[in-house]
């Protein structure tokens, strides 16, 4: 959703609306995709529909203000059974924005999650709720069981771990040690 500053009134104006789905669940899952072979890809979180946006947007000055809350679910596995589990989210959004100034290139960027830069009259409100959405997704999720050992499925995935590495010597990375005695 792009807005023209120049099209909002000094009162403010509201916007309620849409974040693209695809847009958003290829930008969160697009990192995987640079993961060398061998190594673990990233948790895959996947909205289920579109995330609802809901803003209020005023200009003062050069400086645009942007207020309100975005909320969505998504799927995500649980860090215990790897099971996916559908989770809300709904994040406050409180962003202000400044024009970029002529000795600023498009590499450098100030690093504060509530401060940016605009390029023109015109600001793209969704890519600025996905970016809002993104960071405050969360770092693990965990199914309803309050332990690892009363979830039914992690206990399982457990027990067939132990179960194979008893077939085997144990760890290497423990073989110097069985090498010891003890007097």
């Amino acid at each position: 959703m792009i807005i023209n500053i120049n099209d909002i009134p000094t009162s403010g104006k509201d916007f309620n609306f849409e974040i693209d789905l695809t847009s958003l669940n290829q930008r969160i899952n697009g990192v995987n995709s640079l993961v060398e072979e061998g190594n673990l890809p990233l948790p895959e979180y996947r909205f289920k529909k579109p995330p609802q946006a809901s803003l209020h947007i005023y200009v003062q000055g050069t400086s645009v203000f942007i207020n309100g809350r975005a909320s969505g679910v998504f799927l995500a596995p649980c860090s215990r059974c790897l099971e996916h589990i559908e989770t809300s989210l709904s994040t406050k959004i409180q962003i202000t924005l400044k024009p970029r100034p002529k000795y600023l290139n498009n590499q450098e960027q100030d690093e504060d999650v509530g401060f940016g830069y605009y390029i023109g009259d015109e600001i793209n409100c969704a890519d600025l709720v996905e970016e809002q959405l993104i960071l405050n997704l969360p770092q693990t999720i965990t199914c309803s069981f309050p332990s690892v050992t009363q979830c039914p499925k992690a206990s399982a995935r457990i027990k067939e771990l132990c179960k194979n590495s008893k077939d085997k010597e144990g760890d290497e990375r423990m073989a110097i040690f069985r090498t010891l005695k003890v007097n």
